[in-house]
């Protein structure tokens, strides 16, 4: 009945005179009726080709100035530099004062000797060599000698001088000594009769 109602009002806009009745049914189902409902979505379409590079902006403007960072760590050490080259010799210095004449007399070493077998590290080894009753001390030495050439360098001189009656020696051992090895000192006293 919608159909039919809607045909006779567009035919009455157009033919006065026509009935209603004599429409042919092809006419009503022109007749436009109710909007239907809002159809889904459809997917998206595809990624459209990436637009042509648009011209450089102008620059900006400098920024202000930062704060001043911390104080890095100091550096490693650097590696010793070469020597440098052997200075000029100094000036002659002034002759020295004449010293006392000599005594007339002969000179006798005095020697002594001291040995330890084996010392252990910072051990001392001392040796005192003394002249005879009316002899008078003018020099002497020390000598330090390892019985095994492998303590050679395992020596330290603590001590040689002169002492009231002679000369003494002190000698220290810087690691145990070897199997067997000995640490031999020796010290002579040159005296003056």
């Amino acid at each position: 009945m919608a159909y039919v109602l809607a045909a006779c009002s567009l035919l009455s806009a157009s033919e006065a005179t026509s009935e209603c009745l004599h429409i042919p049914l092809k006419l009503a189902k022109k007749c436009k009726g109710p909007a239907g409902p809002t159809g889904a979505e459809g997917a998206p379409g595809p990624t459209g080709p990436t637009g042509t590079q648009g011209p450089m902006g102008a620059s900006g403007d400098t920024g202000a100035t930062g704060p001043r960072g911390p104080a890095g760590a100091n550096g490693s050490n650097g590696s010793p530099g070469p020597t440098g080259p052997v200075g000029s010799p100094g000036a002659t210095g002034p002759t020295g004062a004449t010293g006392p004449s000599s005594t007339t007399g002969s000179i006798t070493a005095r020697t002594a000797a001291n040995s330890i077998l084996r010392p252990n590290t910072n051990q001392a080894v001392i040796a005192q060599a003394d002249c005879l009753v009316g002899e008078q001390i003018v020099g002497g030495g020390t000598r330090a000698d390892a019985t095994d050439p492998a303590n050679s360098e395992s020596m330290h001189m603590q001590e040689s001088g002169p002492t009231a009656t002679g000369w003494l020696g002190r000698v220290s051992a810087t690691q145990r000594f070897a199997q067997g090895s000995s640490l031999v000192v020796t010290v002579t006293a040159y005296c003056l009769q």
